[in-house]
């Protein structure tokens, strides 16, 4: 009767302690439910009370981010199963690799370093004006840099 007891008791202890965590689980969540709300209300009167339009910036605030076009035009390699890229608008740069997104990187980064250097050189771009054309069998792309 003694072991009856005590496994009855055991049950009971099992069930009470279960019940308290989901209790407590219970208490948590409705808590984190409670804060998650009073922010998201604190939020939203945030927002209302700002005026609708974007903030202005004085012309002494801003900075201006040169931004240039990149052509790129690409071929395949037909003897080593590369991807060659050059850019058609500045001269000197060609880059050859594995996968299209890697040459548009190279040529992005090469491009980039290039035209900054010169900028900062206060040096003239030497721009391919028109720019070439991609031929048979070569696809165009264009990215826009900024410096």
């Amino acid at each position: 009767m003694r072991a009856t007891g005590t496994m009855v008791t055991g049950l009971t202890n099992e069930r009470w302690w279960t019940a308290g965590v989901d209790n407590c689980y219970g208490i948590i969540n409705s808590y984190l439910r409670y804060r998650l709300a009073r922010e998201a209300e604190a939020f939203e009167d945030s927002l209302m009370s700002d005026s609708d339009s974007l903030p202005l910036i004085s012309d002494d605030e801003r900075s201006p981010v040169p931004v240039f076009n990149c052509q790129i035009i690409l071929r395949s390699s037909e003897s080593d199963q590369k991807i060659v890229g050059r850019v058609a608008n500045l001269r000197g740069i060609t880059v050859c690799g594995n996968t299209e997104r890697d040459v548009l990187t190279q040529i992005a980064n090469v491009f980039r370093a290039q035209v900054q250097a010169l900028t900062e050189e206060k040096m003239p771009i030497p721009w391919i004006d028109p720019p070439e054309q991609p031929g048979p069998g070569e696809t165009e792309r264009f990215v826009p840099i900024h410096l």
